[in-house]
């Protein structure tokens, strides 16, 4: 991730996650995300898909929220 960040591929940002302002990572371009995303193995997709679905989920319960950010 530090390389990223220093590379300018990924931006530190500001996010909100369960109502509380924190910090986070988001990236600069979706060309970039989409060649990221492309490069993980299946397995690494589902644990990422797996953690996601359960983000909305919870953030399904808590009706003040938004889904969360990809």
């Amino acid at each position: 991730m530090e390389a990223a960040v220093a590379a300018s591929v990924l931006d530190e940002r500001q996010v909100v996650s369960e109502g509380r302002p924190g910090a986070g990572l988001a990236f600069r371009h979706p060309l970039v995300r989409l060649t990221c995303y492309e490069g993980l193995s299946a397995v690494r997709r589902r644990l990422l898909h797996s953690a996601y679905a359960e983000a909305c989920c919870a953030a399904a319960r808590r009706p003040w929220t938004r889904w969360p950010p990809i």
